[in-house]
């Protein structure tokens, strides 16, 4: 892995995503805070496969999980995870047979999407909503 997983001038949460969709649906509903509760709930279970399927070499799974979790991080403006998701998911799907994922890189990227993923959450509780 050449280049890092997530540029640092990204920001983990672009809360104008957020904003948006309260203001188009309505804020009444809270329906922002309805996809924070939603996204809090599941994006763990994606997570643990894509950590699953890293260390037990299924590229495979571990993209597909990866894909997974990056829709649901585009969804809310969780810029930084979606980012790190959709690096994982193209190192991961290369056809180009010289590009294998060795085991010290898949422990990297585990460690890197897990602590991705923990930074979202807690931006995720500190949203006002």
């Amino acid at each position: 892995m050449k280049e890092k997983l997530i540029p640092d001038d990204l920001p983990v949460l672009d809360p104008g995503v957020l904003t948006s969709i309260n203001k188009q649906l309505g804020e009444s509903r809270n329906v922002a805070g309805k996809l924070i509760e939603t996204f809090s709930s599941t994006s763990g279970r994606h997570l643990e496969q894509i950590e699953a399927a890293l260390r037990n070499r299924e590229d495979h799974n571990a993209a597909r999980a990866a894909h997974a979790l990056k829709g649901g991080s585009l969804t809310i403006g969780l810029t930084r995870l979606a980012h790190a998701c959709a690096k994982i998911e193209k190192r991961l799907s290369s056809d180009d047979s010289s590009a294998t994922v060795d085991d010290h890189e898949r422990a990297i990227l585990s460690k890197e999407i897990r602590k991705e993923h923990d930074t979202a959450l807690t931006a995720l509780s500190r949203w006002p909503h």
